[in-house]
């Protein structure tokens, strides 16, 4: 059958394909530069919802900080969580990240559907944007001038100044659709 992770992931991977068939899907997408990896990532333009995966072979002593960055960088939280950690995991997450049940062979539970985050960080989301999209999201907004060889730190910064935070969250959202693959090349 596989280890559990194998297991976890390809019981989320079809219930997302089952719910939600014409999004694009990420997985192992670095978060805060990678300091955090969101385990499935599921994309469109009016959202990023983020799914973090805890098998029963898992720890949860991690699971606080990636609350946290999920937390100001996604639209939508889901925790999919084995029956083991459950109760440990559901005193961690927030009141409006998604609970989903993993046991084996079944399908999973939904215990609580995902609400819309009610305060994202616009710093921790511009940072999901590889340095020439954020360049060129500066331009497209007439604020990239002598810029061009300025840090991604300050770029960011000077996105969250000029472009309003929903506003720039939408673009990010689709700047990252338009993306061919998420390996950038140089």
């Amino acid at each position: 059958m596989g280890a559990p992770e194998e297991q976890i992931r390809r019981a989320a991977g079809a219930w997302i394909a089952m719910r939600w068939p014409h999004v694009r899907v990420l997985h192992e997408v670095g978060l805060e530069h990678g300091q955090v990896r969101a385990d499935i990532v599921t994309l469109t333009p009016e959202e990023l919802h983020g799914f973090e995966l805890k098998s029963h072979a898992d720890k949860i002593r991690r699971l606080p900080e990636q609350v946290r960055v999920y937390g100001e960088t996604m639209d939508r939280a889901t925790l999919v969580v084995s029956y083991r950690l459950f109760h440990a995991a559901q005193s961690i997450v927030p009141a409006w990240w998604g609970l989903c049940l993993f046991r084996d062979t079944r399908p999973l539970e939904v215990v609580r559907e995902a609400a819309i985050n009610p305060a994202p960080a616009g710093l921790t989301t511009a940072r999901l944007l590889w340095r020439d999209e954020a360049l060129e999201l500066l331009r497209e907004s007439g604020h990239g001038r002598g810029l061009a060889k300025a840090p991604r730190l300050r770029l960011y910064q000077e996105l969250l100044k000029v472009v309003p935070a929903d506003e720039l969250r939408g673009r990010i959202r689709r700047r990252l659709l338009a993306r061919p693959d998420w390996k950038p090349t140089g």
